[in-house]
This record gives C-alpha cells, sequence and structure tokens, in this order.
C-alpha cells in the first residue's frame, strides 16, 4: 500500500509541512495550529491514518479524506491558500509565504493526478524535532 508523508515544519499562527509522495513529488502543506484537537480550530493528531478517495459534498469535487481521526469528520486535502479556508483539513500549495499557500489549485491538480489510479493509501504525520505543539502540551 501507498504511504503519503506529512511532515510539519512550523507552526505558530499557522502550520506549516510538506506533503511527500514515494516517488518523491511533495506539496507545501497549511493547516490550523495545535488547538488540542478541537474541531474545525486545530490540525489533528500527529498519526497513521487512512486517506480514502470521495466526493466531497462541501468542495463539490473528488479528493481524498484522512479517515478515522479521533474525535473529527470531514478532514480533506483540498484547495486553499490562507487559514480561513481550513476547518481543520489540510491544504496544498506550490509554495509558501507568510501565513499562505501559494498556487493551491494547481497543487491540488497535480497531486490528484499523481494520486490517479489509487482509492485508499496511508499517511503518516508528524512533526519535525523540537517543534511538535502536542509535546509541548503534553510536558
Amino acid at each position: 500500500m501507498m504511504i503519503l508523508a506529512l511532515l510539519r515544519t512550523d507552526s505558530s499562527a499557522v502550520t506549516f509541512g510538506r506533503l511527500t509522495l514515494p516517488d518523491g513529488l511533495s506539496f507545501h502543506t497549511l493547516e490550523p495550529p495545535w488547538r488540542d484537537n478541537l474541531n474545525n480550530v486545530s490540525c489533528i493528531p500527529a498519526g497513521t491514518y487512512t486517506l480514502k478517495r470521495r466526493f466531497s459534498v462541501k468542495h463539490r469535487c473528488i479528493l481524498f479524506e484522512i479517515t478515522a481521526v479521533p474525535d473529527r469528520e470531514d478532514v480533506e486535502l483540498h484547495i486553499g491558500n490562507f487559514l480561513k479556508d481550513t476547518l481543520g483539513c489540510v491544504l496544498l500549495g506550490l509554495g509558501r509565504q507568510s501565513e499562505m499557500v501559494t498556487q493551491s489549485h494547481e497543487a491540488f491538480d497535480r497531486f490528484m493526478a499523481a494520486m490517479d489510479g489509487i482509492d485508499e493509501c496511508l499517511i503518516v504525520v508528524s512533526w519535525a524535532p523540537g517543534i511538535s505543539p502536542e509535546s509541548r502540551m503534553a510536558a
């Protein structure tokens, strides 16, 4: 089964990361900051999840949902540039500036093309050493 890696590299007002596919193709990501996994305002906890292709009623397109996130539903990988564009989901971009990702439509299209023929895979979400808000909160 294919395994994607989402490494969160920076977290303050927003959480930035890099989503990498097995072939090395990667995308910038933007999520909300860690807010104790609160629905609609927090990034999800680090862990291994299943990504499933599905139709999103909200976004009116086929995308991938991150499933089995504790106490959360409808966590998706989708188009958006700013924190206001996500309710706890992962936004994809080709670049990043200040508190945004750039070229999100193009990044999403490239991601979906790379995932052509794949309906389900794993995603490993982790924090770069020294920046995990989850570990700081547990200390």
